[in-house]
């Protein structure tokens, strides 16, 4: 995954996702194989930023307990910062701000730790994408609503923790957000992170020690206030939140990435995202504001404008008493009969005890009853749908894992987890879970097939036709064909070259029990290259005259 970034990548030192390849800017000392503090066994290096590298590690403690997945991220200090004091100082702040911050959405940070002049942070090892990859996928239009809200509400739920523990981080952007393959978002690099004052202790002795100069932000997602240096308070973050969300709904910052002291707020206007209700777009604009006197103050606000309705949504129940009274009203009107509106009740009840019934459905039950819902429910059964979206996706996995592996082979049934994924995807064609599971299997099938294919190639090349169990070319070529049905194999020009020199030979020596043997083999490996088939039909006809 290639996360550079043209504004942000060089001043960032946030990437702890695996395969992200950004370009150092300096020569840096080769860490890979080095163990650190005797447990910490560096095996590949995942990115570089302004002051360190990340790189992934194996934690021997964790491996020798029996953990399945005994890896850590460490974030090393670059070697011509090692002895600068600021830079060590924004190192251990960035590990003792996390390390206060216990929340799911936030990152976990181990230790900050020392080593033949290596200073690093130990932190949980995560295997996902950061926001910003995800918003230049879902470009030109942005991510719908419904997933979006799903990212955002996370987000929001990090940053409300932190503000309640007076913790503003002050660098929030999407490079800095990780959406891993379990569907959950992490928040990272609280290195320049500033503590706000909550109940403050008048009697107490302040700190006002001097910002480090190595501290800082990203232009495009500060504040007015960070950018004329202002005190830290949640509002900046709130502005930040803001503008993530907005990209998050539209792919497009909301300022065309204009820094806040330089937009024109009254030649300026914010366009709302297409996947934005206008209702809901009053309210959200409000945290984008330039000036944080118009802007709204807590994240906690913009989540809630995010999640209000229009009017409150009516229940079943409700809808059906609404029914009655206006079924009443026109009974008045026109003058019909009782018996009229005593059937028009008894139709009512009988919609409200079906209604109760899907109520009372569990995840599995919804999943395997959708289909049958009658045409009359279809708002009810998108709000089902809705209410068991996780536990829907989660048997969905399942059903994945649980696919069986073809008869006597160590392959898995692809086809059939085609469906079942697609199936899902016709139900939540918005998951990203969904939408990460089908590119794990199409890369799953993709490299099977390319081993396969190698090793059909090897043994055409080599002549090896007749050997048996997984060298088997019937066999291999069986399991091709079961990987992916519409696969056509094509051997290698070289293995048409010594196959049809052993036929010509064959040919030549009148053998026809190798004549017949070759024929098996060209109808199985060969039939794709359009220059053997002249060959197969040349061997028939002898096979057919004797």
């Amino acid at each position: 995954m290639d996360i550079n970034d043209s504004e942000s990548s060089t001043i960032d030192d946030k990437t702890l996702v695996a395969g992200f390849d950004i370009k150092p800017k300096n020569t840096e000392i080769n860490l890979i194989g080095k163990c650190l503090k005797e447990r910490y066994v560096i095996e590949s290096k995942l990115g570089s930023g302004g002051m360190s590298d990340i790189y992934r590690a194996k934690d021997l403690n964790l491996e020798s307990a029996g953990v399945a997945e005994p890896y850590v991220a460490i974030k090393v200090l670059l070697q011509q910062f090692s002895s600068t004091p600021e830079a060590k100082q924004v190192l251990v702040k960035e590990a003792h701000q996390t390390q206060q911050l216990s929340h799911p959405n936030i990152i976990r940070v181990y230790d900050v730790e020392s080593h033949d002049n290596f200073h690093f942070i130990v932190m949980e090892w995560l295997d996902g994408e950061t926001l910003e990859q995800i918003i230049k996928r879902s470009k030109p239009s942005g991510i719908p609503f419904e997933g979006a809200y799903k990212i955002i509400e996370q987000i929001a739920n990090a940053l409300i923790y932190a503000h309640k523990a007076g913790i503003v981080h002050t660098d929030l952007k999407p490079s800095n957000i990780i959406l891993t393959r379990k569907g959950e978002i992490k928040v990272f690099d609280f290195g320049v992170a500033q503590s706000f004052q909550l109940n403050i202790d008048k009697y107490a002795l302040q700190n006002h020690e001097q910002q480090s100069p190595l501290t800082g932000f990203t232009p495009a997602y500060a504040s007015y206030e960070q950018l004329k240096d202002q005190p830290p308070c949640a509002a900046d973050d709130v502005y930040a939140f803001s503008c993530i969300a907005y990209e998050l709904l539209s792919s497009k910052h909301p300022y065309q990435r204009i820094t806040a002291d330089k937009v024109d707020i009254k030649n300026t206007p914010l366009s709302k995202p297409a996947h934005l209700s206008w209702y809901l777009w009053l309210s959200f604009k409000n945290g984008l504001a330039i000036l944080k006197a118009d802007r709204t103050q807590s994240i906690n606000d913009v989540l809630k404008g995010l999640s209000k309705q229009i009017l409150p949504t009516l229940s079943i129940s409700a809808a059906a008493v609404i029914a009655l009274v206006v079924l009443a009203q026109t009974y008045l009107i026109k003058e019909e009969t009782i018996d009229d509106l005593s059937a028009d009740v008894a139709l009512a009840e009988k919609y409200n005890k079906e209604r109760r019934n899907f109520d009372q459905l569990t995840s599995s039950q919804v999943l395997a009853t959708v289909d049958s819902i009658p045409e009359k429910y279809q708002l009810y059964k998108q709000g089902l749908l809705r209410e068991h979206r996780q536990g829907i996706i989660d048997i969905v996995e399942q059903r994945i894992v649980d696919v069986p592996n073809q008869a006597n082979s160590v392959y898995k049934n692809y086809s059939q987890i085609d469906i079942v994924i697609n199936d899902a995807l016709t139900l939540y064609p918005d998951s990203f879970r969904l939408q990460q599971l089908q590119n794990e299997i199409n890369i799953n099938r993709q490299a099977t097939t390319d081993a396969l294919v190698e090793r059909l190639n090897l043994l055409l090349t080599q002549g090896r036709y007749d050997e048996k169990g997984d060298n088997y070319i019937e066999g291999i070529i069986s399991d091709l064909s079961y990987i992916d049905p519409y696969f056509k194999f094509k051997p290698t020009d070289n293995a048409f070259n010594l196959y049809s020199t052993k036929f010509n030979t064959a040919v030549s020596a009148h053998d026809a029990s190798k004549i017949s043997e070759l024929i098996k083999v060209g109808e199985l490996a060969f039939n794709n290259y359009s220059e053997a088939e002249p060959l197969l039909t040349f061997g028939k006809n002898m096979e057919a005259f004797g």
